[in-house]
């Protein structure tokens, strides 16, 4: 009997890993359903969006608060999951300090915002009755397993000491797990393991066929694939390990895997003599391994080492090198993207400029046309478009000018009020370099003699 059998746990995720329920066996469901991870970012983006647009009295809060939306959002789309946590967290705590701002509306909305945002615990509900379509998957599943049972206390009972069996490794280069690795001193093999009942072929162009008998002994196609072309891409994938991380420690030689397509179902009848990989039954496994005759024998030490570089490679996987690329290009789109969405902040507060100045313009000219004089129509009229530009949070110190025309003060005549003010970027982040623009109105009033305060012709 072998003394080293290594069960490797399935991740979350894969096939084999059940998902967690709680003591009542009730299975927890994401809140919101699946689009939820990236329509809650998209919201906080929007709102970190609108937040800036207010020109809140601290424009680095503001900054904060929507690097972290957006990094949020990549993250979600990139499904790292780290980093989507803590950009959450991060969220909705600047979302919480908004409410700090003298500003009625921007507290809303920042209060709106963290409330959206905050984490919300996973609801629980019971499954539900399997279609038939589910039922044959999960019985294909359960005869796979049970296949794959069969096949590791096969090894654990006919193997002699020496021999190390790896079950379900996972390996980066490897279309989901690998079902049993074999290491020892005949060299290193990889099953496929295979439950399937019937007559099993290969033809000579390597198509694989597989004929069972109905109730009635009728025969019939049945799936099967091509489980070489399988075992022959997990090869591949295990050579690669090795490659990179055992060649150094088995004196700079290759180490040949050979490839075994194991049928387990006890009712299999088997003609594949043009297999491109060995295929055999349950019976004659421990035989052709332990009878085979290796390039170079294994050493103890040799075996140590590879099992090693295979567990060492089988934990990291691809999601830490998925999650590493991710992250550079995270780094990489992250200031176009906040260039972008700035870009948008400046678009819109020269809108709400213009449109602010318009109103200005319009109620400086009324109130111009108004006066008795044009000494007082222009007095009035700069007045009131000072205070109406106040409203909008507009002053004369950040660059407010209302200037108004009452040379054509008379009746029938008009007044032209002009209003200039400079946008200031110093606050925006990455564009602040950009010059400040400046946003003009204009308007002309008519001098109607029946509501103005002229008095005579």
């Amino acid at each position: 009997m072998t003394a080293r059998i290594i069960n490797c746990p399935p991740r979350h995720g894969q096939p084999g890993a059940a998902p967690a329920r709680d003591g009542r066996g009730l299975a927890p469901v994401r809140r919101g359903g699946p689009e939820w991870t990236t329509l809650a970012p998209v919201c906080a983006v929007v709102v970190a969006g609108l937040v800036a647009l207010r020109e809140p009295a601290n424009p680095g809060l503001a900054t904060a608060f929507m690097s972290a939306a957006l990094v949020w959002l990549l993250a979600s789309v990139r499904g790292l999951a780290h980093w989507a946590r803590w950009a959450r967290w991060a969220a909705v705590l600047l979302g919480g300090g908004c409410l700090f701002w003298p500003d009625p509306l921007l507290g809303a909305a920042a209060a709106a915002c963290a409330v959206w945002l905050w984490p919300r615990r996973p609801r629980y509900q019971r499954p539900r009755a399997a279609g038939a379509t589910d039922r044959d998957r999960e019985a294909a599943q359960a005869a796979g397993m049970l296949g794959e049972r069969r096949v590791s206390a096969t090894l654990e009972r006919g193997l002699p000491d020496g021999y190390v069996v790896l079950n379900g490794l996972m390996l980066p280069q490897g279309a989901g797990d690998i079902d049993h690795l074999v290491v020892g001193p005949t060299g290193v093999f990889l099953l496929e393991t295979k439950t399937m009942a019937g007559r099993i072929e290969c033809d000579q162009d390597g198509t694989w066929r597989r004929t069972r008998r109905g109730r009635g002994g009728t025969p019939y196609a049945a799936f099967i694939g091509d489980p070489a072309t399988q075992a022959e891409r997990n090869i591949r994938a295990v050579r690669a390990v090795l490659n990179g991380r055992g060649r150094q420690s088995v004196h700079h030689r290759d180490v040949w895997i050979t490839g075994l397509i194991v049928f387990a179902h006890p009712d299999v009848d088997l003609s594949v003599g043009n297999s491109r990989v060995v295929a055999l039954v349950l019976d004659d496994l421990v035989a052709t391994i332990v009878s085979h005759t290796p390039r170079r024998v294994l050493l103890p030490r040799d075996v140590d080492d590879l099992i090693d570089a295979l567990l060492a490679d089988g934990a990291a996987g691809v999601p830490a090198k998925q999650s590493a690329q991710a992250v550079v290009e995270l780094a990489l789109v992250l200031p176009a993207l906040l260039a972008v969405v700035f870009g948008i902040v400046v678009v819109s507060r020269l809108v709400q400029t213009q449109m602010a100045l318009v109103a200005v313009a319009q109620e400086a000219a009324r109130a111009g046309a108004l006066a008795t004089t044009p000494e007082s129509a222009a007095r009035s009229g700069v007045d009131r478009g000072e205070q109406v530009a106040a409203n909008y949070g507009l002053h004369r110190e950040r660059g407010l000018v209302v200037a108004l025309d009452a040379r054509q003060f008379r009746s029938g005549g008009k007044v032209l009020a002009d209003a200039t003010y400079t946008v200031d970027l110093a606050d925006v982040p990455l564009l602040g370099w950009a010059p400040s623009p400046t946003v003009h109105a204009e308007h002309v009033e008519w001098v109607d003699p029946y509501r103005s305060g002229l008095v005579g012709p």
